[in-house]
């Protein structure tokens, strides 16, 4: 079962592209495609030493399981749908805060990194360099 190729490219090939080149483009379109979907977020816990941070998150589709990460320890979940933004409520002792910890028009990522804090939670933008901090929405 042979690899579809796009227009352009077979348009490449038959004006005298080698193999190699031939390779290249469509590795070069494959990768740029992938890189754009999240499947998997690790969550650290930065905000509260004192007690567990509770998350709970949900997308359009589905409610994931409720979660307890320790002070600076993670919870890393997986998710099906890359194509919905995904809603999370965090819980500590006394304080509730809600955050979009993914929207597909904002975030980059495969594995996306995500440390919250007491001010708000911060994406590990690998992509765009460096930490990107967000307020709570509430």
């Amino acid at each position: 079962m042979g690899m579809a190729i796009p227009k352009e490219e077979e348009q490449l090939l038959r004006s005298g592209w080698d193999h190699f080149k031939h390779s290249a483009i469509i590795a070069e379109h494959k990768s740029e495609s992938e890189s754009e979907k999240a499947d998997e977020f690790e969550v650290w816990n930065y905000a509260t030493q004192t007690s567990k941070l509770n998350g709970t998150c949900a997308n359009h589709d589905e409610d994931f399981p409720s979660f307890f990460i320790a002070y600076a320890t993670n919870y890393t979940f997986s998710i099906e749908n890359a194509n919905l933004n995904i809603n999370c409520e965090w819980e500590w002792t006394g304080v509730s805060h809600k955050f979009e910890i993914y929207n597909v028009d904002r975030d980059i990522c495969v594995t996306c990194l995500w440390y919250l804090k007491p001010d708000g939670p911060c994406f590990q933008d690998q992509l765009r360099g460096g930490e990107q901090c967000y307020p709570w929405d509430s």
